[in-house]
């Protein structure tokens, strides 16, 4: 008999189990597809999601192109700026001594793991191959963080203190 934990997950242990799951599973998808179609057809459940998709694409594109963040008494938007780390090989070339050592930390581009071993054995030093070592940016996009009512209260906490 297939068993459920108390986490909600459940146990599969032999063929007969596995069977069972996949029934119940696609009992459950097709009550889903069901109780959303209900959804749909009396709250216009879908065009909501696809407006509410479609509303936060555009703040997204409009902060990112004024390059921007927003806060209200709800919301954060931040912008984030990711970058990727990467060893730049012809730097790399010019800052290691031997052509050798150069060969056994790249394959067909550095190899970060084998440039830390290299360092960590003593073979390199990490400040003479630093300049090396640079960030490409990467798409920036914006993170969205809803605000719990205690952050305002501890911002209003913190100036009441101030102005005691």
């Amino acid at each position: 008999m297939l068993k459920q934990r108390l986490d909600g997950s459940f146990v599969v242990k032999s063929k007969k189990e596995m069977k069972e799951a996949i029934a119940l599973m696609r009992e459950k998808s097709e009550m889903v597809a069901e109780i959303e179609a209900e959804m749909e057809e009396e709250y216009g459940l879908i065009q909501m999601r696809k407006d509410s998709i479609n509303l936060k694409t555009a703040v997204d594109l409009f902060l990112i192109e004024r390059d921007e963040g927003y806060e209200d008494d709800k919301s954060l938007f931040t912008i984030v700026r990711p970058k990727r780390w990467r060893w730049n090989a012809d730097k790399l070339k010019k800052l290691i001594p031997s052509k050798s050592l150069f060969m056994s930390v790249c394959d067909y581009s550095p190899n970060s793991d084998k440039i830390d071993e290299a360092v960590a054995t003593g073979k390199l030093k990490r400040n003479d191959i630093e300049a090396a070592f640079e960030a490409e940016p990467t798409k920036a996009y914006i993170k969205h963080s809803v605000k719990s009512k205690r952050d305002g209260q501890e911002e209003a906490d913190r100036i009441e203190a101030q102005l005691a």
